[in-house]
């Protein structure tokens, strides 16, 4: 339910980014600022791969300290 409240929210904000403009005699969508939504969709995807890979290198690195402090307890070989 929280994911999908957060999908409508960024829909939303992406439709307002690109100035989106709807009308119904005759129907039409209009987004004229649309390159606009898919920078800043981007640059999201960027730093989200920067957070992942950062999470990733501190998780092992994690991993080799303790490895090691087990190393010198004597409790793994």
């Amino acid at each position: 339910m929280k994911i999908t409240v957060y999908i409508i929210i960024s829909i939303m904000f992406f439709l307002y980014l690109g100035h989106i403009e709807i009308t119904f005699k005759p129907f039409s969508i209009i987004m004229p600022a649309w390159r606009v939504s898919v920078g800043v969709l981007l640059i999201i995807i960027g730093f989200l791969f920067l957070h992942v890979d950062s999470y990733k290198d501190g998780l092992d690195k994690g991993a080799k300290i303790v490895e090691q402090v087990y190393r010198q307890k004597g409790l793994i070989k």
